[in-house]
């Protein structure tokens, strides 16, 4: 089991997804990160891409892009889609407009590192489905984030 404090500490939570329903979780971590990891059919939360409030280019982000990017071109897959969240802070349209700018951000990394084009689209939510409370500053920072579907 996995507590609030030890997320931070994990790059990669993949959740296999089967005709759309999520069945289970694998946790992985830094040094276990490879292309059997990462692989089709697989969605990709990366607690490590986390956006300041209204911040969706944060540079210290493209290294992680980059990693991904690395492990996503070893696996077949038919598209990425890359999905953007946004904490409940604001207007639901400024949440919409906040993660559809995170999820463009990852996007456009993810094509500059050499994923297709034609092969990634982008999905916002703004503020619905939170993996965190947004009763405190912490929950809140989990929300903001991209999710990385792989499909087949």
């Amino acid at each position: 089991m996995i507590n609030a404090i030890k997320i931070f500490t994990i790059v990669f939570v993949i959740s296999f997804v089967c005709a759309g329903a999520l069945f289970a979780k694998e946790y992985v971590s830094d040094s276990a990160t490879s292309a059997a990891a990462v692989k089709a059919g697989s969605k990709i939360i990366i607690p490590g891409f986390y956006f300041d409030k209204e911040n969706s280019s944060n540079a210290s982000l493209k290294k992680r892009v980059k990693n991904v990017a690395a492990q996503i071109k070893k696996v077949k897959f038919s598209k990425v889609i890359v999905e953007g969240y946004a904490d409940n802070s604001g207007t639901s349209s400024q949440s919409l407009k906040n993660s559809k700018s995170r999820a463009n951000f990852v996007r456009k990394e993810l094509i500059k590192n050499g994923i297709p084009a034609k092969k990634v689209t982008i999905k916002s939510f703004g503020s619905v489905n939170p993996l965190a409370s947004n009763g405190d500053d912490q929950g809140r920072m989990l929300n903001r984030r991209v999710e990385l579907l792989l499909v087949r």
